[in-house]
C-alpha cells in the first residue's frame, strides 16, 4: 500500500480511533503493538498525521527471529498455483493480468512444503 491509499483509508473512516483504523489494515495483535510502540493509546483519536507517523514505524520495523518451534508444531502444505497459468518470465497470472505469484503458493513440483 502507498501513502495515497493509506490517506484514502484514513478519510473514509469516521471512526478515527486509534485501534479501529489499526484494525482494517493489521491483526489486532499487531495492531495493539505498534499503538504501544508510538506512545499512543486505545480509544485515542488520531489525526492524519500521527496515523501516517504509526504506519510508517511498519516500514522500518526490525524482528529478531529467536528461534523455530518444535518439529510438533510443523504444518505441511500441498498444492498451490500451477505453473501452467504462470507467465514464467514475469509471474504474472495467465487468467487473471495484474495478478502476480511467487514463493511457496506455486506449486512447482507437486511436492509439499514443511512449514515451521
Amino acid at each position: 500500500m502507498n501513502r495515497q491509499h493509506l490517506l484514502a483509508i484514513y478519510q473514509k473512516q469516521t471512526n478515527k480511533k486509534a485501534e479501529h483504523l489499526l484494525s482494517g489494515i493489521f491483526p489486532q495483535k499487531l495492531a495493539a503493538l505498534l499503538l504501544k510502540q508510538t506512545g499512543y493509546k486505545a480509544g485515542e483519536i488520531l489525526q492524519e498525521e500521527s496515523f501516517l507517523e504509526i504506519l510508517s514505524l511498519v516500514s522500518d520495523l526490525r524482528l529478531t527471529v529467536t528461534g523455530t518451534r518444535s518439529f510438533e508444531y510443523a504444518q505441511v502444505c500441498a498444492g498451490g498455483i500451477d505453473t501452467a497459468f504462470v507467465n514464467a518470465k514475469t509471474m504474472e497470472s495467465k487468467k487473471v493480468p495484474g495478478l502476480y505469484f511467487a514463493g511457496e503458493i506455486l506449486d512447482v513440483d507437486g511436492a509439499e512444503n514443511m512449514l515451521f
